[in-house]
């Protein structure tokens, strides 16, 4: 058994480093510029100083949602419809595109979400719970995560659809299959 096992490696060793010592067919020297010194060059070639100073950064623009009028709760299925079909690893389509679902049949959201214009951190700030996860409509949140000691998230058109957003404050908990969006009617100081 041993010698066989050693004739093995052996066999296996030389293999390695025939691989590495033998040369088939014609070779050429690289022509290209080395991929790293490429991208150092160019990078060296740019103001960025002056890069960084012209760029908008989309994450700060949030989204604006209009405040809420009156004091109401509202119930809200989060219906999700399939873009494309969903197959199995034999390549069957086991959900076609279009399906629908209700998404908090499947999953649970374990904390609340607090939706709020830049005009409504301090009314908030007293009535969160540590685990709420808190979303800006618009202004600046690391401003609002200094505030609210916790941090906070830009809203993009996604979270307000999936959420079922219409008024601004709002706080979102899930309740067995549906949310729960609880408007707030804050008076904003002029």
């Amino acid at each position: 058994m041993i010698p066989k096992v050693l004739a093995a490696s052996a066999l296996l060793f030389a293999q390695g480093v025939l691989a590495e010592s033998v040369t088939i067919g014609q070779t050429y020297p690289i022509a290209e510029r080395d991929a790293l010194e490429e991208i150092e060059g160019r990078a060296k070639e740019v103001d960025w100083a002056k890069a960084l100073e012209n760029m908008t950064w989309s994450a700060k623009n949030g989204y604006l949602v209009p405040r809420a009028a009156v004091d109401q709760t509202r119930h809200y299925v989060p219906w999700y419809t399939i873009e494309f079909d969903v197959r199995d690893q034999f390549g069957q389509v086991i959900y076609p595109q279009g399906f629908q679902f209700n998404v908090l049949e499947h999953i649970t959201l374990p904390y609340r979400v607090v939706i709020i214009d830049p005009s409504d951190v301090a009314w908030v700030k007293p009535r969160l719970k540590d685990s709420d996860m808190v979303i800006l409509t618009n202004g600046d949140f690391e401003e609002a995560s200094e505030v609210l000691e916790r941090s906070t998230f830009m809203l993009d058109e996604k979270t307000k659809t999936r959420l079922g957003i219409e008024a601004v404050p709002s706080i979102v908990t899930q309740f067995g299959d549906r949310f729960v969006v609880e408007e707030f009617f804050v008076e904003v100081e002029a």
